[in-house]
């Protein structure tokens, strides 16, 4: 977190609020401009559906789940670096803080992204599949 801080010193008006309680979370994505999301290694997370239906775009990196399953999309809903590109992470911090077309653009597609891949009847369909193949039916 320190070497982030120092990497946005000078840049623009940018808050590092580090750990947010997860019962919290939610309420911090009408405050920002973006979400960022450095992690290492990362499990699907809940984080990105909730920033992306609040119509924020999001930079993360190659390790989340979110990539390989496709709700990430590199340039269309997010920028996407490599884990452990500190320089590719900071382009894509600057990106986004020097283009407000940029932000609203990939936030505008998250959005729909996720309007899409998780409406009502496809996750019903999907539930129902699961337990119909639970049931061995």
């Amino acid at each position: 977190m320190r070497r982030l801080e120092q990497l946005a010193r000078g840049r623009g008006r940018i808050v590092f609020s580090g750990y947010v309680p997860e019962h919290e979370v939610y309420g911090h994505y009408g405050a920002c401009d973006f979400f960022v999301n450095p992690s290492h290694s990362e499990t699907y997370g809940r984080v990105y559906l909730e920033a992306m239906s609040a119509g924020k775009p999001v930079i993360t990196t190659d390790g989340a789940g979110a990539v390989a399953d496709g709700l990430c999309i590199d340039g269309k809903n997010a920028l996407v670096v490599q884990v452990g590109d500190t320089a590719g992470l900071l382009a894509a911090l600057e990106r986004l803080v020097a283009s407000r077309e940029l932000r609203a653009e990939l936030g505008g597609h998250g959005q729909r992204h996720v309007l899409e891949k998780f409406n009502y009847a496809s996750v019903v369909e999907r539930v129902h599949a699961l337990w119909r193949k639970t049931a061995g039916g």
